[in-house]
């Protein structure tokens, strides 16, 4: 579930409330984006001509899918990406910047053309932001810049709200939710129907980088892997390896049984299964899923072969150490812990993946992972089972390694995994909602193909 905050005018306690990035980010055409409060703007109104310049600055605007019947009738519809690299949808009104041919010279819309909610919304939009362990909210904003003091305030003296007002609240709140619709059509037609958004992620508003639109180009053919009814995602089994200490059995079937249910995408079966490396029913799984905490890495010559193989021929391996406390005396941050050391030491082998394996890197809060299906706007879960809190010292974020533009590998030090596997385990849906990010993360670079 989410909610707004800031709505109706209700002041909103920012000493409690993380927004997602340094500054309140500012969509396309905003000028001024703060957060609303009733009294600060008590007695502005719209100005006027506001969404009439907004609308002549903009040669390509935000749409949901809600009005892609409406909007494809008048304008050419394009999937644009974002300066995060989310996955955009957009009406395209000219291929200049800062140029709208649907306009005329004072910016009001030729007769008949379909005026975008993006714009009928203007001056106010939502701004995710996250409070920590709970889930996001949508801080109500305004561009400052589009309000005056005039005869139509949105509310007045006495703090009554405007008709105006109440639609434009509504509106707000209708477009919100078709936002979060839209990033889960998106994400079925990239899993299921269309290669050629294979590789998309959440969507989200679009930043403030411009929108450049090119006339379209013929792609170069490219290896694409059909994707199946059924995947299989592998725990990896290993000697040493000791269950509730190294291992937790429970992890991938929880994890499989939320992911079903939460996800309706019901043409796909995550399948999980337990195999050793290079064993001969191993096949090609979706995911390998590996875990330890003390236990050595003892893989064979055999195993490190197929799973340099496996990684290079567009699989994905997801390691987690799950020890439940963090190691004293040592500087985690720097150094790694011994399962981060032997992990990373095992895809150094040249038989895993040589040198490339020293590429490793954190994840910045805008990777796809954390927004995929549900959202982590301040990164991955914690809870009291990953013995940690955020701050200096701490290992709280994750790492990947990439191979030539595609990940083959996600490091994770947090034990998120044991909240898959603990009924009681504190957090335990957030670490299941992010599980779920992971196997659609998954399953979009398994659409991508082989690393080449």
């Amino acid at each position: 579930m989410w909610r707004m905050v800031g709505l109706s005018g209700r002041r909103v306690d920012l000493d409690q409330t993380v927004v997602s990035q340094d500054k309140v980010p500012a969509p396309p055409g905003f000028l001024s984006l703060v957060p609303f409060d009733r009294d600060k703007h008590r007695g502005l109104g719209v100005k006027a001509g506001a969404r009439a310049e907004l609308s002549r600055r903009s040669n390509a605007l935000y749409v949901t899918s809600s009005e892609f019947f409406q909007a494809a009738r008048h304008y050419p519809l394009a999937f644009t990406r974002a300066g995060s690299g989310t996955l955009v949808p957009v009406i395209v009104t000219s291929f200049l910047e800062g140029e709208n041919r649907f306009v005329d010279e004072r910016g009001a819309w030729l007769p008949g053309c379909y005026v975008p909610a993006y714009v009928r919304r203007y001056p106010f939009c939502t701004v995710p932001v996250q409070r920590e362990g709970h889930e996001p909210d949508y801080l109500f904003c305004v561009d400052e810049s589009a309000l005056e003091e005039n005869d139509r305030p949105l509310f007045d003296e006495q703090g009554e709200a405007s008709e105006e007002w109440r639609q434009l609240e509504a509106l707000v709140r209708d477009m919100e939710v078709a936002r979060r619709h839209t990033q889960r059509v998106l994400i079925s037609c990239s899993l299921v129907a269309c290669p050629a958004l294979g590789q998309s992620t959440a969507l989200s508003e679009p930043d403030t980088t411009p929108v450049r639109v090119v006339p379209p180009v013929a792609e170069p053919e490219r290896l694409v892997r059909p994707l199946t009814r059924r995947h299989r995602i592998v725990s990896v089994r290993y000697p040493q390896a000791q269950e509730g200490v190294d291992r937790f059995r429970a992890s991938i079937p929880e994890l499989v049984d939320f992911a079903n249910e939460e996800t309706q995408l019901e043409d796909i079966v995550f399948v999980d299964e337990e195999l050793r490396l290079a064993d001969p029913q191993i096949g090609t799984p979706l995911m390998l899923f590996l875990t330890g905490n003390l236990a050595p890495l003892p893989f064979t010559s055999e195993e490190k072969i197929w799973l340099g193989t496996y990684l290079w021929g567009g699989g994905l391996l997801y390691a987690e150490d799950v020890r439940a406390r963090r190691i004293l005396g040592s500087d985690v941050a720097q150094s790694g812990t011994p399962f981060d050391v032997r992990v990373k030491a095992l895809l150094a082998d040249s038989r895993v993946l040589g040198e490339q394996a020293q590429l490793w890197q954190r994840i910045t809060h805008e990777h796809p992972i954390y927004h995929t299906f549900f959202e982590f706007l301040a990164g991955p879960p914690l809870s009291n089972t990953s013995g940690r809190t955020r701050g200096a010292n701490r290992v709280t974020e994750l790492e990947i390694l990439q191979l030539r533009g595609r990940t083959v590998a996600i490091f994770s030090d947090l034990n998120i995994s044991y909240g898959w596997a603990s009924l009681d385990a504190s957090g335990r849906r957030r670490a299941l909602q992010f599980g779920t990010n992971l196997l659609i993360f998954a399953l979009a670079e398994h659409r991508a193909g082989p690393t080449r």
